[in-house]
């Protein structure tokens, strides 16, 4: 492993990169709409200028539910990231989507994280390239079921934090 850390190293050398910031972090956090649920995203990651590329390095997704209704129960979170860009050095293009965590009846107010596999790799941020936190939690209020979804996204137009949130009733 040091040896692929010196290679790495020697290579974003060779290319004339500039010292990666240290951690940075994302977040957002969107309610349902229904005065139910309010999901949250947090993404972490290390950026890097290399000549005239901004390259981003995700290194961990973090999801939170939180219950707003005393007539809400959640009843699963779900925690993922998304890849699709070229990579600085070690691999041509990413393109995956991952689950991180599948977890039955959150506690509301917690955080729950995963850390994607692509996490040592630098992916270029601009035109289609981007990485994304994403999370969906599920609640059951009244008999019915629902959804609701969101992502934190970096390198989607216009390159910077991208923000959504998506609800569904379920049948």
């Amino acid at each position: 492993m040091a040896r692929r850390s010196a290679c790495t190293g020697l290579a974003m050398l060779l290319l004339g990169a500039a010292a990666a910031r240290a951690e940075g972090v994302q977040q957002g956090c969107l309610s349902d709409g229904s005065f139910s649920t309010r999901l949250c995203v947090r993404i972490y990651y290390d950026d890097l200028a290399v000549k005239d590329a901004h390259y981003v390095r995700l290194t961990r997704v973090q999801a939170t539910a939180v219950r707003t209704s005393a007539q809400v129960v959640l009843t699963d979170l779900r925690v993922g990231a998304v890849v699709l860009g070229r990579c600085l050095v070690g691999c041509q293009a990413l393109d995956s989507g991952k689950l991180l965590v599948n977890l039955p009846f959150p506690t509301s107010r917690t955080w729950y994280a995963g850390v994607p596999p692509w996490s040592q790799r630098w992916i270029l941020v601009g035109g289609a390239s981007h990485q994304c936190g994403t999370a969906a939690v599920f609640w059951r209020r009244g008999g019915r079921n629902f959804r609701y979804t969101m992502d934190v996204c970096f390198g989607m137009p216009p390159d910077a934090l991208s923000l959504s949130g998506r609800a569904r009733g379920l049948r």
